[in-house]
C-alpha cells in the first residue's frame, strides 16, 4: 500500500477499483467494454448496486443500505482523498474507442430528482 506510508494512495485506491470493474466485466460478460467504454461498465456495475441495496432493504434489513448516501459520502472521500493526495490517479487501463451509438446523455436522473451534470 502506497509508498512508505501506512495510507493507501489513490494509486492503491485506482488498483482496487480496477480490480472490482475487471472482475465484474468478466462476470457480466463485458470484458471488452472495459477497454473500449468503462462508463458503460461502471453505469451498470452501479445500477447493479442499486439493485443490491434494494434487495438489502427487502430481505434481511429494512433499514438497509442507502445507495444515494453511500454516493454522496464517497463523493466526500474522494474529494477528501484527491486534495490530500495531490489530485486523481491515472487510470490502469487505456480507453479506447467507444462502442456507443450516440454520444447524448441517457436522460436518466438520480432518485432525488435532481439533475446530472454534463461530462
Amino acid at each position: 500500500m502506497g509508498d512508505s506510508n501506512k495510507y493507501p494512495t489513490n494509486v492503491d485506491r485506482v488498483g482496487w477499483a480496477s480490480s472490482v470493474l475487471a472482475t465484474f466485466a468478466k462476470s457480466t460478460g463485458a470484458d471488452n467494454d472495459l477497454v473500449a467504454d468503462p462508463e458503460t461498465v461502471l453505469a451498470d456495475l452501479l445500477a447493479d448496486l442499486m439493485h443490491w441495496c434494494d434487495a438489502q432493504k427487502s430481505t434481511s434489513r429494512k433499514d438497509g443500505p442507502n445507495f444515494d448516501v453511500a454516493l454522496a459520502r464517497a463523493r466526500a472521500h474522494y474529494h477528501a482523498e484527491t486534495a490530500v493526495n495531490s489530485g486523481p490517479a491515472t487510470l490502469p487501463f487505456r480507453r479506447g474507442p467507444s462502442s456507443r451509438t450516440d454520444s447524448t446523455r441517457t436522460g436518466c436522473t438520480p432518485r432525488d430528482g435532481t439533475e446530472l451534470p454534463e461530462l
